[in-house]
């Protein structure tokens, strides 16, 4: 199966159409009940007591929790377009490799050097990111030691050791910064585990395209609703989702959505 995650007006549904092969069910894990699709079957999860962007990483990340009643399942975010078959790209999954394949982060080796780059374009908080990357450096991962592009995730996600894996990194989405691409290469390295690659890069073309290049509207990476609703009051009164009227209204008007002089 083949499934994408939509969660908290974070961007607008892709919703590329794919040839059905009657046998590959495509779903789309989501909160928003006014979405519609040809392709995507839509299931909702509703978690208050967690942000929306951790809950679409929990239902990315935890894949045997959420499509168990499958054998494998292929993730792929709403920038990430499947340009071949599914079985061609399902094929990479052999019985004898690795129960996750991925590609490798076209651009860095690193996850210190990604910690930069998240910071410097303040996709998160940068006390969050220089706190994860003091723990990493404290238990000695090494620079240089791999990235994942997280965008793709093809698995055999009811493998014991793989759910091992995903558990804990999980666990440091929650207790550290939401890009998982700073934790996963940290949390493999600690249990000993190696996935398979992908040949080539996730914009080449061959097995998916990402990013997709179309107009679509989505949040600015470091969006924080807190932040946003302290800087709109009238937005705060009124009870609106903080990311639902930044995607109509505030974007279009020009609203800020982060304060000019702090960091983050």
């Amino acid at each position: 199966m083949v499934y994408t995650c939509l969660f908290g007006y974070s961007e607008l549904l892709a919703d590329t159409k794919y040839r059905r092969d009657g046998l590959t069910d495509f779903i789309c894990f989501t909160d928003d009940r006014s979405l519609r699709s040809k392709t995507w079957k839509f299931v909702y999860v509703d978690i208050e007591t967690m942000d929306p962007v951790r809950v679409a990483k929990m239902v990315k990340i935890l894949a045997h929790r959420y499509v168990g009643q499958y054998e494998t399942s292929l993730y792929l975010n709403n920038t990430a377009q499947l340009v071949c078959s599914v079985s061609e790209i399902f094929a990479h999954l052999g019985n004898d490799g690795a129960p996750m394949v991925c590609f490798c982060h076209p651009e860095r080796s690193c996850v210190y050097k990604e910690a930069e780059l998240v910071a410097k374009e303040r996709y998160d908080d940068i006390r969050v990111i220089q706190d994860q990357m003091g723990h990493y450096r404290s238990i000695g991962h090494p620079e240089d030691a791999g990235l994942i592009f997280g965008g793709v995730l093809l698995r055999r996600h009811n493998d014991a050791r793989l759910q091992a894996v995903m558990e804990q990194w999980f666990d440091q989405v929650c207790a550290y910064s939401y890009r998982d691409q700073l934790s996963f290469n940290v949390i493999a390295r600690q249990l000993g585990f190696t996935p398979d690659y992908f040949p080539g890069h996730p914009g080449d073309g061959k097995l998916v395209l990402s990013p997709v290049v179309k107009a679509n509207i989505r949040l600015p990476r470091g969006f924080r609703d807190d932040v946003y609703l302290e800087l709109h009051e009238d937005v705060r009164r009124s009870g609106m989702n903080a990311r639902e009227h930044y995607l109509k209204h505030g974007m279009p008007e020009g609203r800020p959505y982060r304060h000019p002089d702090r960091p983050n």
